[in-house]
């Protein structure tokens, strides 16, 4: 699986986690895998490429 770039901006209260996906279905586990070693408060995901043909269970964040 190729790498992602995953942004986490984090101050003293806040850590805010950014994705570029270009199709998050090929990137889930290594964003799961960012979201636990970062454990950030907000995740923002941009260009998804989901439609209704991918079902909510797939590309769920536990706790998310």
């Amino acid at each position: 699986m190729e790498n992602i770039d995953i942004n986490c901006k984090t101050n003293e209260n806040l850590c805010i986690m950014y994705l570029n996906a270009r199709s998050i279905r090929n990137k889930i586990d290594e964003l799961r895998a960012a979201v636990e070693e970062h454990n950030p408060d907000i995740i923002r995901v941009v260009e998804t490429w989901l439609s209704d043909k991918i079902f909510d269970t797939e590309i769920t964040i536990q706790d998310y």
